[in-house]
Parts: C-alpha cells; structure tokens; sequence
C-alpha cells in the first residue's frame, strides 16, 4: 500500500508537477487569507441617516473584503424615524438578523469568527433641515413689490402656517399663488414645498398688508347734497387698505360734483360718493326741441324734475299743457325723440 503511494506521488512529482504546484499555491494564499481579513462589525451607539430606510452600512463601520463588505452593508436594519426625530434600535434583535443573515453561509464563514461589536441601543436620528420663516418672508416682500404698482407698502402681522421640517435635499418653492383680489387688508399666498421633486405639502404666508397712496380726503365734515368746492377736500397720504373700491388722487376731478352722502372728516372721497350737478331743476323753465327729419319744433316747458346731461325728465307742455319724457340736452335745454 505504501509502495503504491509513493508511485503514485513519484509520477505526479514527475509528470505533473506544475499542478500541483497550483494546488499549493491556492492552499498556501487562501489560508493567509483567511487568517488575515478578519471581519469586524462596529456599530455605531448613535448615527444619523438620510434616507427612509437604515442599511447596516450607515451605523457601523465594516472590515471585510470589498465584495462581503458591500453584502453585509445592504442589509436591512429598519426604518428611520421621521426627519428631525430620533429611533431607537434594539441591539440584540439587529444582531440577531445579522447573524441569521445566509452571507456568512453562502461564503463558507462561520459567525464564530466575526468580531460584533454591537451597543445595547442604536440611537438613529433622521438627517432634516428647516425652512427660515426670514427666507419665507422675503418671497412674500418680494410678491407684494410686484403687485403694489410701485406704491409704497408696509406689511405687519406675517404669519407662515404648514411649516415642517424636511429630509436634507434640494428644496424648491413653487411661484406664490393668491385667492385675493388686490393687495389691501389681510392677504394669504400658497407656496408648495418640494424636496428633490417630491412633494410636501403646501405652506400659507399671511400677513397685513398696507399700501400707501396719496388720496383726496374731505378736509372737514361734508353733507350730502353740497356741491363740492375748493378747500372742502386736501389730498393726504393714507392706507388705501381703508378705502372701499376706487379714490381720487386730483382735486379737479371732484371740485363741482354733488354729495351723495356725507364725507367724513379725513376719510376718502369715492366714485359712489359724488354725482354730477343737475343742469336742470324742477320748476325750471326749459326749451323743448322736437325734431324729426328736416322739420323741427321749438316750445317752452316746465320741469317736473331735477336732471342732469342725458337724464330722462318730465316736462309740461306750456303751450298744450301735455306732460311728455324729455332728454336733458344741456343747461335749461330737454330733447324729444318722435
């Protein structure tokens, strides 16, 4: 049996020497190997992450070769808290799934030679950032410059509603959108948030907005009915937030206009507030014009009723006595259509 053996060895040393040589080259290099890389799993007491899920890799730092380090790195170690807030990991159950993990088996390692270095507790916190209510104030600012009409304006009482804080990435705002008409009083602006093109939620800005322009005021108390005159209005710079509809800025455009309600001191002269003069009064005596074709026919009348340009009046006849509809044409001057 020896001397069979040792034929055998003779005729390999012989003939098949470069095999075997191979052979031990591959024995020698995987024992060196495997008595060199050692693995080692340091995890980490307390981490920060920035993703949804935690991958072994992100709390605990590996030795191992490239390939196994990347596999044992991926493994799943469960869901991170919400950005901002901290989650606790049960060590022990972590280094059991760890251990249960089939990478050890697949590459022929036993887990009796992995060195674990695990903490009773992982402290994982979500890697966030904040949005400054300074930076959301601006963009508000920003709004208001563009739709005042380059009045001026002051802003008071901004509030931001629907802030949150956010997973670290590119964070962009989408152009402010307004419900309101105008820029007076209280005004509301929707932003929505994203966070590397994924959506989170939409945030209101408010704030109280006063815009100033220069307004023709009463410069003391008015009645209705008073033909307006020169010193009965001053213009004064105010907040148009407090003026209901439009407002006068020169004071010829209401010099000679009628009061149709009475204007307190200080306070705004509307459109609504003034009529035009009537040209004509009741009891006035006025030319009755009657035309048609080439014919027409001029009498006297009597005004039933004040008018004022292109009012429709009533008018006696003083010639036939009839009462007929009139158009006021002018001072002391009506029109009837045949």
């Amino acid at each position: 049996m020896k001397f069979q053996w040792l034929v055998k060895f003779r005729w390999l040393v012989k003939f098949q020497w470069p095999v075997l040589i191979i052979a031990l080259l591959h024995f020698f290099s995987f024992s060196a190997a495997s008595g060199s890389e050692q693995i080692v799993i340091e995890v980490h007491e307390s981490v920060h992450v920035n993703s949804r899920k935690v991958r072994l890799g992100e709390i605990s730092d590996i030795e191992a070769p490239d390939l196994l380090k990347r596999q044992l790195a991926a493994i799943d170690a469960g869901f991170a808290p919400v950005p901002g807030k901290i989650k606790i990991i049960d060590g022990r159950r972590l280094e059991s799934k760890i251990k249960s993990n089939r990478l050890f088996y697949a590459n022929g390692i036993s887990f009796d030679d992995v060195a674990l270095i695990m903490p009773e507790k992982i402290y994982v916190e979500r890697a966030s950032q904040q949005i400054s209510e300074d930076d959301l104030k601006a963009i508000y600012e920003e709004y208001v410059h563009e739709h005042s009409d380059g009045k001026e304006f002051e802003i008071r009482d901004f509030s931001v509603r629907g802030l949150d804080i956010y997973p670290e990435g590119e964070i962009s705002l989408s152009p402010p959108l307004s419900n309101n008409r105008g820029l007076k009083g209280r005004v509301t602006l929707y932003v929505n948030i994203q966070v590397n093109r994924k959506d989170y939620g939409r945030l209101s800005l408010s704030g109280w907005i006063d815009v100033f322009d220069y307004v023709l005021c009463a410069s003391r108390s008015l009645t209705r009915g008073k033909t307006v005159e020169p010193g009965d209005v001053t213009v004064q710079r105010i907040s148009i937030g407090s003026v209901h509809g439009d407002y006068f800025s020169v004071e010829q455009d209401v010099i000679g206009k009628v009061l149709t309600r009475n204007a307190q001191s200080g306070k705004a002269i509307t459109p609504n507030m003034i009529e035009d003069p009537a040209l004509i009064q009741k009891g006035d005596t006025v030319k009755i014009v009657a035309a048609r074709a080439n014919l027409r026919i001029v009498t006297l009348g009597i005004v039933k009723s004040d008018g004022r340009m292109d009012d429709t009046v009533q008018v006696q006849n003083m010639t036939s006595g009839k009462i007929i509809n009139a158009v006021v044409t002018g001072k002391n001057s009506v029109k009837v259509f045949y």
